[in-house]
């Protein structure tokens, strides 16, 4: 995983549940690193996990729609 003390704060990004992962930004998305799945529950079926600035976000790879995402920072 990333280092976390690395992340910028001040232009970090604001995602939340309900809303959609942002288009431009797609291409910056990585998969969930490999230490943090067995700490959280398995996406919904068609759903994908992946990680982008600090968060872990769940989302629908064909809408880009946020079902749920975890703040490592907070």
């Amino acid at each position: 995983m990333r280092n976390l003390g690395y992340i910028n704060m001040a232009r970090r990004p604001v995602f939340s549940i309900g809303g959609y992962f942002p288009y431009g930004d797609i291409g910056y998305m990585t998969p969930l690193p490999v230490a943090l799945y067995g700490q959280v529950p398995p996406p919904p079926p068609g759903y994908q996990m992946g990680y982008y600035d600090g968060y872990v976000v769940v989302y629908d790879p064909l809408t880009y729609f946020i079902a749920n995402l975890i703040d490592l920072v907070q």
